[in-house]
């Protein structure tokens, strides 16, 4: 059974931050296929180099978007032949008056694992969209800007989802329908022939945990969430845990959506077996004379700074400050 690709959350152990992204890397092994996802803010723009190996940089600029736009696609990279790989991700420069202003935010990476070789411990992260997931009863599509792929399903009183999944763990996420509600949303949950468990959704903000199942057998497992209350709920995504080496065969691709994983993504197919190592966010400053008029020379913070905007669980995004020239 698919579980869709891989997420490397940006808090993640296996990426490290030091200096000003100067050596920071970390390790993802097996994929052909990779994605930097981030948000963009309103105000300026700023100037990439993204190469992967000994190819030449591509250079690209993020949009100066006149509004923030949650969960794009900073860059993407598929049909990765078997080996091992180096991407190199700079900021080159950033245009605004304001130096002080961020403008490109990393939230998450995805990546591709490859048929039966998935690592063990990964996180899948399954969209809305994905046809693991069956809808029954009254619902509809809506669409705020913290969801991802920008599609939720809503869920009316007494409407179910049925999502099926390989691993040991599924969390569902999702939101209120309406951010001004004040009445709580009720609803169960079925994992198999297991007992059902209630749970209420007062929290009126996106990427809400509405059930996490805890540690079960590794397996199949299907999983059923009804609601039970007049207040609807939106469901947006779920994240499954593979503890066996052996990762997911690819899923699908129906019609020109991606369906399966945050982006809704899957890839038709199968995949060779292959081990690939991916290196994010490697890049080194070259010197300089003389400082540049839109940077100073502050040392930025490298914790992740807590968000008030849509963003992966745990809330926290990383930004690189680019207050020298590259």
């Amino acid at each position: 059974m698919s579980n869709g690709y891989i997420i490397v959350d940006d808090s993640d152990a296996q990426l490290q931050y030091s200096g000003l992204w100067t050596s920071g890397g970390g390790s993802v092994n097996y994929g052909t296929s990779l994605q930097l996802i981030g948000d963009y803010t309103p105000g300026g723009s700023c100037a990439l180099s993204i190469s992967l190996d000994s190819a030449p940089p591509a250079e690209h600029s993020t949009p100066n978007v006149t509004a923030p736009s949650y969960h794009q696609t900073i860059w993407e990279s598929s049909n990765i032949p078997d080996g091992n790989h180096t991407l190199v991700y700079s900021v080159q420069s950033c245009s605004s008056t304001d130096p002080d202003q961020e403008f490109v935010w990393l939230d998450y990476i995805l990546y591709e694992p490859t048929s039966g070789a998935g690592p063990s411990g990964a996180k899948y992260f399954v969209d809305d969209t994905s046809p693991q997931a069956s809808w029954e009863g009254e619902l509809q599509t809506s669409m705020q800007a913290g969801d991802f792929n920008q599609t939720v399903h809503v869920l009316e009183k007494d409407s179910s989802v049925r999502f099926s999944f390989t691993g040991t763990r599924a969390i569902v996420y999702g939101r209120l329908n309406s951010n001004t509600s004040t009445t709580p949303a009720q609803a169960k949950v079925q994992l198999d022939n297991k007992s059902a468990v209630s749970f209420g959704i007062s929290v009126a903000q996106a990427n809400v945990q509405f059930h996490d199942t805890g540690t079960v057998d590794d397996g199949d497992h299907t999983l059923v969430l009804t609601t039970k209350s007049d207040t609807a709920i939106a469901i947006d995504y779920f994240i499954v845990r593979v503890d066996s080496s052996k990762g997911p065969a690819p899923a699908t691709k129906e019609g020109g959506i991606s369906t399966g994983i945050i982006a809704g993504a899957a890839i038709a197919g199968a995949l060779v077996l292959l081990a690939i190592g991916v290196y994010f966010f490697r890049y080194r400053p070259k010197q300089r004379t003389a400082p540049s008029k839109e940077f100073t020379k502050s040392a930025p913070s490298l914790s992740p700074r807590p968000c008030e905007w849509p963003v992966i669980l745990p809330f926290l995004i990383h930004t690189l400050i680019p207050r020298f020239q590259l």
